[in-house]
């Protein structure tokens, strides 16, 4: 726990206070990092303005050939990895007031590191600011490091790289032991070195990953009155990835369900997790649909928002998703992560595009960013309101003069129903639409969402129409222009008709329309899922509890119940819940895991190949490539339907195999 002392020269005479950094030198370096430097920032002469005025454009008429493709998208999984087997250092510390000797004193709790850093000050009064910045080496008398791949799956053989350098430490005899507990294993890890002043000695040994979890790597080195002890932890995954199973059944009065450990019997070992909901309302699994859009790895306007509406009506997710989160990882931390990736994807003119700002206006993706932008606003949560204006702004325009064909019918459709809730009322507009448009309208979605937008008004006969013209053919294709189905359009007109108190008896009718059997998490998209979560919340409330016990007798409260059974409670008997009412409830059971056996390849509308090539274009064997070879995968894909299609290819490396 080192600590630094900053002198700030001229300081007794005003407050002053102090801000320090120390960061690793070579992430600086990588980076090309500037140490801040305010005086500079303030007071520096800039650099003269400049314009580019070109009338060569002017030659080529703007209407012909196509416009240059910016490169969009780019997302990535996100997972990361949960451990790595190195640690870099990112420390700060401030404000620290100056004392009256003109010192202010920083303490740090540095890990284990050795290495270079920098240390970067920055001093401010009420008249003055100032800065400096020096490195400072970090390291034991001898350094000792072993060097290991940045993860390993399950069977993996690799190497460690073992170095020994005596900086400053008395010449001798050192005792070297390297050790892999966990998912890892280290052979041949007791070495002994005679290491004269300034030596240095390596080693590579054999190292294996065992099986899927953490792994850590212990280094001790004790000789010539020295004792140093490093620890690297590892992650081991498998190439395969997670998969989430949903099972609903009815569970008849006095009947028990058995959670234990036989249910993740077909997952690998340390990767399967099961929860179960029950419920009174039909059934929706909370826990499931919740993990499956806090896993889902990638990032556009509409996944990011349907990952994020649902948790504005369910408070205890950390609970529901049965996982201890980091203190700035909590409910409201993401929710207003979402939001501000929301609107990092808002056009200058007001609309929203899928991958950012400039990219090209989804007119229906708009709407639902305003609809998530406003409900997150009611729930308290802070909006800015600027960049709202401008939205309800874009989607006035749109709603009143979007186009008749059926995209823009849509589309138009979801902005009167959005600015409904964002408080602007627009009736004559709303049912001159009705009254011209509803048997025109695409989808049973957009049809609801004008008939709630009439209730809103309170025109309820308009309303009670649009409502019976959606419910009458529910039944519909997926559309890439809603990313909607069936059974997105029954769970949000359950939420939407609710919302406005004219579900009536058209509930049976939408709920039919939601079998679980056809509601999993490998059948159903983040526009699905975000619905079916903002249905089941509408379902449950107003239910008759539930009179379910548990083992032991115990009684569960609630309606619903979720519970997330740890590995102590799934061993042995496993954990055993009762219905001890007179009526049957809905169970739902969610199952993940990575599976013991690899699927066998599918092909759903869409076929997808890899070729792996020398850089010649012919082929190679994997079996034979050595280290520091260079190759191409070339991917192939094929869609065998006339579907528009949005994808994302997921392709995980190996350990070892690097992006060149």
């Amino acid at each position: 726990t080192p600590a630094v002392g900053a002198s700030v020269p001229g300081s007794t005479k005003e407050d002053a206070w102090v801000t320090l950094a120390a960061v690793d030198e070579g992430i600086l370096q990588l980076t090309d990092f500037v140490s801040p430097d305010p005086g500079r920032y303030l007071f520096g002469k800039r650099k003269l303005g400049l314009d580019l005025r070109d009338d060569y454009g002017r030659l080529i008429d703007a209407l012909e050939g196509p416009f240059g493709a910016l490169r969009q998208g780019g997302d990535s999984s996100g997972a990361g990895l949960p451990v790595v087997p190195f640690t870099v250092v990112s420390l700060f510390k401030g404000p620290v007031k100056v004392n009256a000797e003109g010192i202010a004193q920083v303490t740090f709790d540095l890990p284990d590191f050795n290495g270079q850093l920098r240390l970067m000050a920055v001093a401010w009064g009420a008249t003055r600011v100032g800065s400096a910045s020096a490195r400072l080496i970090v390291r034991d008398p001898l350094m000792a490091n072993a060097i290991l791949p940045r993860f390993l799956a399950p069977g993996d053989d690799s190497h460690l790289t073992l170095s020994v350098h005596n900086v400053e430490a008395a010449a001798g005899r050192y005792e070297v032991a390297v050790r892999g507990t966990d998912a890892v294993a280290v052979d041949n890890g007791n070495l002994t070195f005679d290491l004269a002043a300034g030596e240095r000695r390596s080693a590579v040994l054999p190292l294996k990953g065992l099986s899927t979890g953490f792994g850590r790597v212990a280094l001790s080195v004790k000789g010539a009155g020295l004792a140093i002890d490093h620890f690297y932890d590892i992650t081991v995954r498998s190439s395969r990835p997670v998969e989430t199973q949903f099972l609903t059944q009815q569970l008849p009065p006095g009947e028990s369900l058995r959670l234990s450990a036989a249910h993740l019997s077909s997952y690998v070992p340390g990767t399967g997790k099961i929860s179960a909901t029950f419920s009174s309302a039909p059934p929706f699994d909370v826990a499931g649909i919740l993990r499956a859009l806090d896993r889902y790895p990638y990032g556009c306007l509409e996944q990011t928002i349907s990952r994020a509406l649902p948790l504005l009506v369910v408070r205890d997710v950390e609970m529901v998703l049965g996982v201890e989160r980091k203190a700035d990882d909590t409910l409201e931390g993401r929710i207003q992560q979402a939001i501000a990736r929301v609107l990092d994807k808002q056009r200058y003119d007001g609309s929203f595009a899928l991958w950012g700002s400039s990219g090209e206006t989804d007119p229906w993706l708009t709407a639902y960013a305003v609809e998530f932008l406003v409900r997150a606003r009611v729930k308290g949560y802070p909006v800015p309101e600027k960049p709202v204006q401008d939205a309800v702004a874009w989607l006035r325009n749109q709603a009143i003069d979007g186009g008749r064909d059926a995209e823009a019918l849509a589309s138009r459709a979801y902005a009167l129903y959005t600015m409904a809730l964002a408080g602007v009322t627009l009736g004559g507009p709303v049912r001159y639409f009705h009254d011209t448009y509803l048997d025109k309208l695409p989808t049973p979605l957009a049809k609801g969402q004008l008939g709630a937008t009439l209730a809103r008004l309170g025109d309820h006969d308009r309303a009670r129409n649009a409502f019976n013209a959606a419910i009458a053919n529910l039944a519909r294709d997926y559309w890439p222009v809603d990313h909607g189905s069936t059974v997105r359009d029954a769970a949000a007109l359950v939420a939407l008709m609710t919302e406005v108190n004219m579900v009536g008896d058209n509930l049976q009718k939408l709920i039919d329309r939601l079998p679980a059997a056809t509601i999993t998490a490998a059948a159903t998209n983040t526009q699905e899922q975000a619905w079916l979560m903002l249905a089941a919340d509408t379902l449950m409330h107003g239910a008759a509890p539930l009179e379910l016990t548990w083992s032991g007798g115990t009684q569960l409260k609630g309606d619903p119940v979720t519970l997330v059974p740890t590995s102590a409670q799934l061993a042995s008997d496993g954990l055993a819940v009762t219905n001890v009412g007179k009526a049957a409830v809905w169970q739902s059971l969610s199952l993940l895991g990575i599976p013991n056996e690899p699927r066998p390849a599918a092909r759903e509308g869409f076929r997808i190949k890899r070729n792996f090539l020398d850089r010649k274009g012919q082929p190679i064997n994997l079996d034979h490539i050595r280290q520091n070879d260079v190759f191409v995968i070339l991917l192939e894909g094929e869609a065998t339907t006339k579907l528009n299609h949005q994808v994302v290819i997921t392709h995980p490396l190996p350990a070892g195999w690097e992006i060149e």
